[in-house]
């Protein structure tokens, strides 16, 4: 147990008042940091790829090639690493090194790798970034891009993406795209833009990416966002380069090698600058960071005293306060530690801290520093206290120089040499220096006895005790004990007391213990410290309204605080700071050393006087406070008030009456609130702070040194415990809740609950799946006997299986002849445990996951016979009467009409003999009648016709014509005649004769007269009388039922009686036949009877004797009391039992005045015959356990919280849509279970789809407000035919309209405020949230005409069920403001429908206000509400709506919105959405249900090739499978087909081949079934593929890699007719030759245009003389002797060959010529732009010049000022020489100025010295040197290129020949390579296509490898098998072999036996029996199966009970036949067997 000795510590900082603080109280201090510098400049850069790299490169600039861009040099350039001219070479140092040069890439022309490209800067050490700019030179931004950090150069991560896209920045880098300017939520979120990556500009583009600009902490960087921006490496991934869309869709589809190099060498990055923005890491707390020449890094130069690299540590001697990052808004600067001037060094220790252990500078225990290696002696945290043997005096400060001196403690008496060293460990009345004594020894240094000890230095005890004596001096005289002590010496306490103390007048304490004992004695226990400041809240006195106030950390101590003005919205004037549960509970201690202390602060400007109050409440509300007190505060005071806690430190709340001992310790014992005063001034705007509360509680377990011997430790008797007996042990109660005296009783909990409410007794928290008032009920869902007191009392229900999935009753109970029984098995499911499926339901609940499911019937089963339905497999077995079918779906033969919708199949009737069948048409019910027959039933002749029963068909009627009225005849045919005609057909002519009518005869019955006379009242005789009723049997009686009186003749006065058969009786006799004495008489006898002398007894004797006795029930000697069990005394009468129910009275007593019994809590009425409201089943009684939300309030008390039920039942009257026992559920079809629901539940809604829905969960309630861009509404008039703004403004925090100006524009009133779009749209989920706004209004009357206007318009709904409801509310009042507060629900009746007429209709349904939610029009807010209107205003404006969250108390959980159960296609909370793959078939006009207005969800309609469509367009979304179209029904390009459905549908184009090298037409059509055509062949190629080359092609384009080329036929040369379409040769003239026809045939020459014959005189003869030595040549043997010339024909052959190249057109003189021009042109436009470079960089050298010179003229100038200053000094010197040489002259005036003279020289000689001028002249001569070195510099740097220029000119024409060279030798090498690489690409394909037949060969003989290792493996098991079978076939042989020779002698006795048997068979007649045996058998085969068909009809067929019974009939009939069968059969087997043993033992015999 825990007793707990309190001292509480309250500290107030109270009354700060609002006004903004001076900054001599709050000084404003920020952090420091360094300024922004470009970090690129000194960084060191590098990349992966630079341009000319590896040889020269050309490229061309993407602007000049773009049209509409102005191309000035559109000619291209060079780029080359190695060039010796700068502008060629474009390295990546260019791009920082801050002038107008700039670093390039490799174009892509060089390979599609360049588009990877990489950029790192090493900043060499750790900066801050701030920012990255990237300026673009010639080429467009990059497009996709990464921007990266590392620390360590190896680690790098994202600092931004950035793509051309923002699809890319999905699908390359999975982020989702910010689009728009770059903007960031979270300070390290990384995220992609496209922004910057625009094609635009095509140069000269710059990339700005900010990286603490814009981030959340950007003004007070968070941790996250210093680490987020520290960096050392910075690297630029570049990914892919900006190209134009066209080149884009060329790059895509085409190799890079195969596009033309003008197009790839366009394509590259370039980077004119890299600036990176950054500064010092320097931690806040250095404004510079300049650079360290030795080892070139920034070092920070620190402040605010802290110190390291980066400033990351206090400096020493600095630590008071832990070292923190300094901000932008607090500068964090480390404080001294204060050691008093006693040591340097020090540390921080939070721990210190956190105890508020360590003094600052300031006087303040803020902090953690701990001073070390102080001096002087000192010790401690700051030095303040001495070490051990020295001691600081009193009034000595800690910062004295020498604070401390020895200790000098007597070594005999002090226990050490340690005295108390300073004020702060002095303990009592001690004092420092004062030493520790031993026991019996006093004094300052112990050198002398204490009081109570004599002798020193021996220091004996007295005899008498000092604490418990009276004695003056305890050691003379006898011993004289204070009150309470007793004993010899007066050292012990008496019997009931405790705590002897020297200070308390009596001695000892009195006991406590609760009043159940007085034996106790002193704890050992000491003292622990308690302190916690969370929980605590502001309440006024009654506690009802909680205020949380603000929480924070000041130097390492929670700090509360409240404003004064926030706290008085919701608390009275006066107000308390309320304890949280640390402090409360038991806390019983003992008198003595309780303290409090109230520290107070304020600001404020009054001086405050106020009241103290402390509160305390305990049990039962008993108050006790501090009696009144005031302080006196001056402004920023501090104010600490001690409150000691003990009885007489407090009084009653309210009173001036002490706290007696008993009710303090009751308080105590159970401290339910503590509340301290937090209000202590009288202005409205103060602040009241609480710092720090601590208690000191004693407990076993405490450390501390503290002994707690005031708390008692009470001997506590059985069942009590707690150090003051103020607890009782475990299940036990303290009965009433009563400490004092209180009884502790055992709790009946049947050991399921460890403790029970003390005044009801009440079991709390019940275990073990009990509960009820004592544990003595199982929950729902167990069952079993809790009184049984053990853990396993309640098991789980098995409803039929105890797993969650099979449990379908929440509820069971144990029946004893039943076992468990489950109660409240759901719909579809029977059985005493659930176990079985209902008649139509089917399925399996005793299998794990099985359940019960509706049979698929259409409801059309027949539920009242058993088996309708298979109650495994859900078969429809037997339909309802006339349904029939697989699943009910149809009527059955002989009915008709629908058994789906209406279910309304009934007979057809037709008429048996009307009609040719029974079977009529199923959907009319015509029957297919007979001839002649008509009606539906076939059921009537036809007009004119009859049935004729014999011949059962209709005849004709035949009537007359003449005779008959008309030609229909009646149903026996008999025809309706006309007057004068008869017959059956009326053919028969007649005349009427005329009769005569006979006069009728009267009769008179005659009554017999009256036997005898009656009485006139009655009309009974005398001595009879007439009953109002006769009885059942009576005896003879008059005519009229008069029956005799039958009256006593000796009591009654006559034979007569009244009318209700009442004797008239002589005095003293009583009794209806006058037949006993009255009450009070006695002896009966003719004449009556007599009176009974027993006065004294109420007139009661014996009715024979006459002998006096008590009245009935009564006792006593005078019989005036009631015996037991009786009430109501009457001294006449006697009393009356009581008759209390045995079951419901707590005793058979009644009370004895009313007879009403004394009930048990759970009955009720006069005699506890009945239960009471909220309990039912009498006599058990027990809780109805009714849901108060669910059930009718009438049958509840709410007061109570109990309904009352029915009493056989127990159920509960539940309202209209609830259900259950305990209506405790919704109805199907209903949701929401409420208290506020009249109806209990909402009915589904669900837009009428369905009727299953459920409450939603997981929604909380949100605000929608108005955004803060918001600042006005706009003002409508009623219909929102017209809107204004004008005359509105806004006015914080209200939206103001000034009515006169708004109604020059509308002219009509009355006016709205409409809300903006927020509060329209979908708002279902608005439904039972609210609707806020505050209305205030002007004008000269309060009311108009407006006034009875809608206060509010909502206007919403489908646009076919568009409705406008409104709601009327009481008008504001002029000048108040009116907060209104609106349920958007239809629940109160208070919404109405907006009719034509402007007056309001009938109430909104709750379907119409959830159309009008479905989509919120617009919604108004009346703005005029009186007459003459001047101004209104409007604030406040909310509406609530739901949304998916976590509950809390600023989000609640949303209730009343449903979750429909919807069907398929349809999805929302009300199923207002259609689901993926639906979309909404809008009706074309309103339909009967809700669904139908907002239109159907059908299936999307996309052909089978998409699972989704827009929602609302339809239009299918993700065509798959090569589909397009609005509905994926056409192909996509490059595909065709006919869409059917089918993922085959369309297959791609082969125009003329699928591949992409020969498929020539991106598009084709569809023609005939299964055929197509290309659409779009390209120029060259035709046919229906494009399978063959236009005429003037040539090619072949179904060979992969063919193409069609355009024929070249020299347009000279050839013939006008196409090329050989198959070889491409041309035609040629005559003359011309060659594939081209570019060539002369032998003996032809080229003239030009044409090809002339040489065969001419004289040419022709030189050609023959040629042809004949060539003829000579070749008939030469060249195989002889002499070689043949080849080499001199190979050296003849090269020179030709040479020379033809030479004189080739490329080679031509006037093309070079062309060339060169084109390069000077080149060239010479290059030296303008260097020429306009070399001005522009003179002009700045002219001005670096001027500037030089300038700062020259400044050094000159200040050199010469130095040296006027010299000579000033030097003639000063003179001066002073000179003055003092003149000081030996006498001279008076001398003399007197001789002081000031001197004074003089010596300020003039301190001025000088002041003067450095040496540093002067040291800095004009660095400045002198530095403008010299700048000029030079200048001259060097412009000078140089001008004559560089010269040599760089020559030097370019020297290779502009080399050039042409190269460039004509790479063509000639590029034209060569396309063509291999077209080869290659060939022999790929060709290639391809055999890897792919290899691979199908390989896998078909792998394929047959398989398949033959099978067939093996079977057949060696084959093998295997028939190796086993022949094994065992020898076996079986060689067994038959040897069995086969013992056969034959058994053999031939076998036959002889049968032969004998035979003979024996024949003599006795036996195959006769044997045939009867069978034929007995064969009948009882018979039988059996009769008896399995029964059986089988029993099983499957037994629909009633007569089936069944006739079925056991038969089944028992045949059986008994079966048995007397068998037993027959027996016999005669049993015959058979007996003739074959006779048989066979003759045969033995002989």
């Amino acid at each position: 147990s825990l007793t707990e000795f309190i001292i509480l510590i309250v500290v107030l900082l109270s009354i700060v008042m609002a006004q903004c603080p001076s900054s001599e109280i709050y000084p404003t201090s920020y952090g420091l940091f360094p300024a922004v510098l470009n970090l690129a400049t000194s960084a060191l850069i590098t990349t992966n790829a630079t341009c000319g790299e590896k040889g020269r490169e050309m490229y061309c600039k993407l602007v000049e090639h773009v049209p509409g861009q102005p191309a000035r040099n559109p000619q291209c350039r060079i780029c080359d690493q190695r060039s010796r001219v700068p502008h060629q070479r474009h390295p990546i140092t260019n791009a920082i090194d801050g002038k107008n040069t700039w670093w390039q890439s490799p174009s892509i022309q060089n390979g599609i790798e360049y588009h990877y490209v990489t950029i790192t800067l090493d900043l060499q050490q750790i900066f801050q970034i701030a920012y990255v700019i990237v300026k673009a030179a010639n080429s467009p931004r990059p497009g996709n891009w990464i921007l990266e950090r590392s620390l360590d150069g190896v680690d790098y991560h994202p600092w931004q993406y950035y793509a051309i896209t923002d699809s890319e920045c999905l699908t390359r880098y999975n982020i989702h795209p910010r689009p728009g300017t770059p903007s960031y939520i979270k300070d390290d979120e990384v995220i992609c833009t496209s922004y910057y990556s625009k094609i635009h500009p095509l140069e000269n583009g710059e990339i700005h990416t900010s990286l603490i600009n814009g981030r959340p902490s950007a003004d007070d960087p968070s941790r996250t966002l210093l680490e987020f921006t520290s960096a050392r490496f910075i690297r630029l991934r570049f990914q892919r380069i900006r190209t134009l869309n066209a080149d884009l869709m060329m790059f895509a589809h085409k190799d890079p090698t195969e596009i033309d190099p003008i197009v790839t060498r366009r394509y590259y990055y370039s980077i004119k600058d890299i600036s990176v923005g950054g500064m010092c890491i320097c931690s806040g707390h250095a404004k510079a960071c300049p650079l360290d020449p030795v080892t070139n890094k920034s070092v920070c130069q620190c402040e605010h005293n802290t110190c390291g690299e980066t400033c990351d540590r206090c400096c020493p001697g600095f630590n008071q306060k832990p070292w923190h990052a300094g901000t932008f808004l607090v500068k964090h600067e480390c404080e001294p530690c204060n050691c008093h001037g006693k040591t340097e060094e020090c540390y921080y220790d939070q721990n210190v801290a956190d105890r508020n252990q360590s003094l600052n500078i300031f006087g303040e225990y803020v902090g953690g520093g701990v001073c070390v290696n102080c001096t002087s002696h000192t010790d401690g945290i700051n030095c303040e206290t001495c070490v051990d043997g020295y001691f600081r005096p009193e009034g000595v400060l800690p910062d004295s120089p020498d604070p401390c001196q020895p200790c000098s403690c007597d070594p005999v008496g002090s226990l050490h040499e340690t005295c108390v060293k300073d004020e702060k460990h002095a303990e009592g009345d001690m004092l420092p220096g004062f030493c520790h004594c031993k026991t019996g020894y006093g004094g300052e240094h112990c050198n002398r006895c204490a009081l109570g000890y004599t002798g020193y230095p021996d220091c004996l005890p007295c005899n008498c005790s000092v604490e418990g004596s009276m004695n003056i001096d305890p050691c003379v005289g006898l011993c004289v004990c204070k009150e309470h002590v007793e004993g010899e010496n007066c050292d012990r306490c008496k019997s009931g007391f405790f705590n002897l103390q020297q200070n308390n007048p009596k001695g000892c304490e009195e006991c406590f213990c609760s009043g159940k004992t007085n034996v106790c004695t002193s704890s050992h226990f000491t003292y622990r410290n308690i302190e916690d400041m969370n929980g605590w809240y502001l309440v006024g006195i009654s506690g009802l309204i909680r205020v949380t106030p603000k929480q924070k950390s000041i130097g390492g101590r929670q700090q509360l605080s409240i404003n004064n003005v926030s706290a008085r919205k919701v608390l009275p004037q006066t107000y308390y700071w309320s304890a949280p549960s640390s402090y409360l509970g038991n806390k019983v201690s003992a008198d003595g050393t309780s303290v409090n202390s109230f520290n107070l602060e304020t600001f404020d400007v009054d001086i405050l006087f106020r009241i103290i109050s402390l509160s305390l409440i305990g049990g039962g509300d008993l108050r006790i406070s501090t009696p009144k007190g005031r302080i006196h505060l001056q402004p920023s005071e501090v104010h600490t008030e001690e409150i000691v806690l003990k009885p007489e430190s407090f009084s009653l709340h309210g009173t001036d009456v002490p706290v007696s001992r008993r009710d303090f310790m009751t308080i105590f014992a159970n401290i339910k609130r503590i509340l301290i005063r937090a209000t202590y001034s009288y202005g409205m705007n103060a602040i009241y702070r609480l710092n720090d509360v601590s208690i000191e509680a004693a407990d076993y377990s405490s450390t501390g040194r503290k002994l707690a011997s005031p708390v008692e430790l009470c001997d506590c008797p059985p069942g009590y415990d707690g150090t003051s007996c103020e607890y009782c042990w475990p299940q036990h109660r303290r009965v009433n809740g009563t400490i004092f005296g209180g009884v502790c009783m055992p709790c009946t909990c049947f050991g399921h609950a460890e403790s029970c409410d003390d005044i009801t007794g009440e079991c709390l928290d019940c275990k073990h799946n009990t509960g009820g008032s004592y544990c003595d009920r199982c929950l729902p869902g167990f069952y079993g006997d809790p009184t049984k007191g053990t853990a396993e009392d309640c098991q789980l229900c098995a409803c039929p299986l105890n797993i969650p999935s099979n449990n379908f009753s929440p509820t069971c109970h144990f029946d004893r002849s039943h076992g468990l029984i489950c109660d409240e098995c759901p719909v579809g499911y029977v059985g005493p445990r659930c176990e079985r499926c209902a008649e139509g339901y089917f399925g399996q609940p005793l299998i794990p996951g099985g359940s019960c499911q509706p049979c698929q019937c259409n409801n059309n089963l027949d539920l009242s016979v058993p088996g309708s339905c298979d109650s495994l497999s859900g078969a429809c077995l037997i339909c309802k009467s006339g349904t029939t079918g697989q699943f009910c779906e149809r009527c059955a033969d002989g009915y008709f009409g629908d058994a789906l919708d209406a279910r309304n199949c009934q007979p057809c009737r037709c008429h048996v003999n009307g009609s040719i069948s029974e079977i009529c048409d199923s959907q009319t019910g015509q029957c297919e009648c007979k001839a002649n027959v008509v009606g539906r039933q076939c059921d009537m002749c036809k007009p004119s016709y009859f049935w004729a029963p014999d011949k059962r068909f209709c005849i004709p009627c035949g009537c007359s014509a003449l005779g008959s009225m008309s030609l229909q005849c009646d149903i026996s045919g008999r025809c309706i005649c006309k007057s004068g005609f008869t017959g059956k057909r009326c053919e028969i002519s007649r005349q009427v004769p005329k009769l005569k009518e006979s006069a009728r005869s009267s009769q008179q019955i005659r009554v017999p007269p009256r036997r005898w006379g009656f009485s006139s009242a009655s009309g009974c005789p005398r001595g009879a009388y007439q009953p109002a009723t006769l009885p059942e049997t009576f005896g003879l009686q008059s005519s009229r039922g008069c029956v005799p009186c039958n009256c006593n003749s000796f009591g009654s006065k006559s034979f007569d009686c009244d009318g209700n058969g009442q004797c008239y009786c002589q005095p003293g006799v009583t009794g209806k036949k006058c037949d006993r004495c009255a009450h009070g008489f006695y002896n009966f006898e003719e004449g009556g009877c007599t009176p009974c002398a027993c006065s004294q007894f109420g007139n009661n004797c014996d009715p024979v004797s006459g002998r006096c006795i008590c009245p009935p029930n009564t006792i006593g000697e005078m019989c005036d009391k009631c015996a037991p069990n009786h009430w109501g005394h009457d001294i006449v009468h006697g009393c009356k039992p009581c008759n209390c129910s045995f079951h419901g009275a707590l005793s058979s007593q009644c009370d004895l005045n009313t007879g009403c019994c004394y009930c048990r809590p759970e009955f009720s009425g006069d005699k506890c015959t009945e239960c009471r409201s909220g309990y039912w089943n009498y006599p058990q009684c027990v809780a109805c356990q009714c849901v108060l939300s669910g059930t009718d309030p009438r049958s509840c008390d709410t007061d109570l919280g109990t309904c009352s039920c029915v009493n056989h039942t127990g159920q509960c009257s539940c309202k209209v849509n609830v259900e259950g026992v305990h209506c405790d559920r919704c109805k199907s079809g209903t949701f929401g279970l409420s208290a506020r629901n009249p109806l209990g539940c909402s009915s589904c809604y669900c837009f009428g789809l369905t009727t299953q829905c459920s409450e939603a969960r997981g929604l909380i309630r949100v605000w929608v407000t108005l955004r803060p861009e918001q600042m006005v509404l706009p003002l409508v008039d009623e219909n929102l035919h017209q809107s204004t703004l004008s005359g509105i403004a806004f006015q914080p925090p209200e939206i103001v309209a000034n009515i006169e100006q708004v109604m020059q524009i509308l002219r009509s009133e009355p006016v709205y405020w409409r809300l903006p779009e927020q509060f329209e749209g979908r708002k279902l989920t608005a439904y039972g949230g609210k609707l806020k706004y505050a209305i205030y209004f002007e004008a000269r009357e309060e009311t108009g005409f407006t006034t009875y206007y809608p206060q509010v318009i909502i206007r919403g709904g489908p646009p076919t069920h568009t409705r406008i409801i409104v709601r009327h509310m009481a008008a504001p009042l002029i000048g108040q403001l009116t907060r209104h507060e609106i349920e958007l629900t239809e629940a109160d009746f208070t919404w109405k429908y907006y009719a034509d007429d402007s007056r309001p209709s009938r109430v909104v349904s709750r379907e119409d206000f959830l159309n009008v939610l479905y989509d919120v029009h617009y919604i108004l807010i009346k703005a005029t509400h009186g007459n003459i209107m001047r101004q209104s205003r409007i604030s406040e404006i909310s509406m609530e709506v739901a949304e998916g969250g976590i509950v809390s108390g600023m989000t609640p959980q949303a209730n009343l919105i449903e979750q429909c159960d919807c069907p398929l296609g349809y999805s929302g909370l009300s199923c207002e959405s259609c689901s993926p793959g639906f979309y909404r078939l809008h009706a074309s006009h309103g339909g009967r249900i809700p669904s139908q207005s907002l239109g159907t969800c059908v299936m999307c309609q996309c052909h089978g090739h998409s699972t989704m469509c827009d929602p609302e367009t339809s239009v299918c979304q993700n065509c798959q499978h090569n589909t397009a179209g609005q509905h994926c029904e056409i192909c996509a390009l490059g595909f065709y087909g006919i869409v059917q459905g089918s993922p085959e549908d369309c297959q791609p184009c082969a125009c003329p081949l699928s591949i992409s090298s020969n498929n020539f037409s991106p598009s084709c059509v569809l023609e005939g079934p299964s055929d197509y055509r290309c659409t779009a062949c390209p120029p060259g190629y035709e046919g229906q593929y494009c399978e063959r080359c236009s005429p003037g092609y040539t090619g072949n384009p179904q060979t992969p890699g063919g193409s069609c080329q355009e024929c070249e036929c020299d347009q000279y040369g050839s013939m006008p007719v196409p090329c050989d379409p198959a070889t491409g040769v041309c035609t040629c003239k005559p003359g011309f030759t060659g594939w081209k026809c570019a060539g002369c045939e032998h003996r032809y020459a080229r003239d030009g245009m044409k090809c002339i014959s040489c065969d001419d005189e004289c040419t022709g003869l030189l050609l023959d003389d040629l042809d004949r030595l060539n003829q000579m040549i070749m008939s030469v043997n060249l195989t002889g002797p002499l070689p043949a010339p080849y080499k001199l024909l190979y050296s003849f052959e090269n020179t030709t060959q040479e020379l033809k190249h030479l004189l080739s057109p490329q080679r031509a003189p006037e093309r070079l010529l062309q060339l060169a021009q084109e390069n000077l042109d080149t060239l010479v436009t290059e030296m303008d732009e260097l020429l306009t470079r070399a001005t522009k960089v003179t002009a700045d050298g002219e001005q670096t010049r001027q500037d030089a010179e300038r700062t020259n003229d400044r050094a000159r100038s200040l050199g010469q000022f130095m040296k006027s200053i010299l000579q000033a000094a030097e003639a000063v010197n003179e001066d002073a020489i000179r003055l003092n040489e003149t000081l030996g002259t006498p001279d008076k005036t001398l003399e007197k100025s001789f002081p000031e003279l001197q004074s003089e020289a010596d300020r003039m000689v301190t001025e000088m010295r002041s003067k450095k001028l040496n540093m002067q002249e040291r800095i004009a001569q660095d400045e002198f040197k530095n403008a010299e070195d700048l000029l030079n510099k200048v001259k060097k740097l412009f000078g140089e290129p001008s004559e560089k220029n010269e040599d760089l000119k020559n030097e370019v024409w020297d290779k502009l020949a080399n050039y042409h060279t190269k460039v004509d030798d790479a063509r000639d090498l590029l034209r060569d390579a396309m063509k291999k690489i077209r080869e290659a690409n060939h022999l790929s394909a060709v290639n391809q296509n055999n890897m792919t037949m290899v691979e199908k060969k390989k896998q078909a003989v792998e394929d047959g490898r398989k398949g033959v290792e099978k067939s093996l493996q079977e057949g060696n098991e084959i093998l295997n098998e028939a190796n086993n079978l022949t094994n065992e076939i020898n076996l079986a042989v060689e067994y038959v072999e040897s069995v086969a020779d013992k056969i034959q002698s058994m053999s031939d006795q076998l036959k002889d036996k049968i032969d004998d048997l035979s003979q024996e068979i024949q003599d006795k007649m036996l195959p006769e029996k044997v045939l009867q045996a069978e034929n007995h058998a064969a009948q009882l085969n018979e039988s059996s199966a009769v008896l399995d068909g029964i059986l089988a009809e029993a099983k499957n067929i037994s629909f009633n009970a007569t089936l069944a019974f006739n079925a056991y009939t038969n089944i028992k009939d045949n059986i008994d036949e079966a048995e007397k069968v068998a037993k027959e059969a027996k016999v005669l087997a049993n015959e058979a067997m007996k003739a074959v043993r006779k048989q066979s033992k003759l045969g033995k015999e002989t």
